[in-house]
């Protein structure tokens, strides 16, 4: 079978879950990190990073926050931190 081309949507969260990934690396940030800081179970966070759209305003300015990444910058579709 041929492979399907990869959707908008899903380049969309690619680039999100890259952001949030690059972030955490360059804060030198852990998962347990990131789950204290947005208050979220380590399985909510996975559920979360695999459908970046689960995301609630406020654990993306939480996110942001811990991140020191203005929310809008991980929410924009360019590849840019």
């Amino acid at each position: 079978m041929p492979k399907l081309r990869v959707s908008e949507e899903e380049k969309n969260d690619r680039v999100i879950r890259a952001k949030i990934k690059v972030g955490m690396e360059i804060n030198n940030l852990s998962i347990d990190d990131m789950c204290i800081a947005t208050g979220v179970s380590k399985k909510t966070w996975f559920n979360r990073m695999n459908n970046p759209a689960g995301f609630t305003v406020m654990e993306l300015r939480r996110i942001s926050k811990k991140l020191r990444i203005p929310a809008k910058n991980i929410l924009d579709e360019q590849i840019c931190i």
